[in-house]
């Protein structure tokens, strides 16, 4: 996934991504160039400010699929930067 910044004034303070997912998947990495990630917690961080219009490196989320899992699963993610949601 990517987190862009479509405002027009630097967005500061830390960016968490939380990534939920629907039953019969289960996270089991995440990673990015600039991010610390803990794919216990399901989610990355990081501090640095993101320009107007800019993007940050790219986020890998793995998940292994239960053999049960249903024919069509949902994987959602959420952005904050400091206490509002970007």
């Amino acid at each position: 996934m990517t987190v862009s910044n479509v405002g027009l004034t630097t967005a500061t303070g830390a960016a968490t991504v939380t990534e939920t997912v629907s039953n019969g998947l289960t996270v089991t990495g995440m990673s990015g160039t600039g991010w610390s990630c803990d794919s216990a917690l399901q989610s990355c961080t990081r501090r640095d400010g993101l320009v107007g219009g800019g993007s940050f490196s790219v986020i890998t989320v793995t998940v292994t699929v239960a053999g049960d899992a249903p024919p069509r699963v949902i994987s959602t993610s959420t952005v904050f930067e400091g206490a509002s949601a970007w």
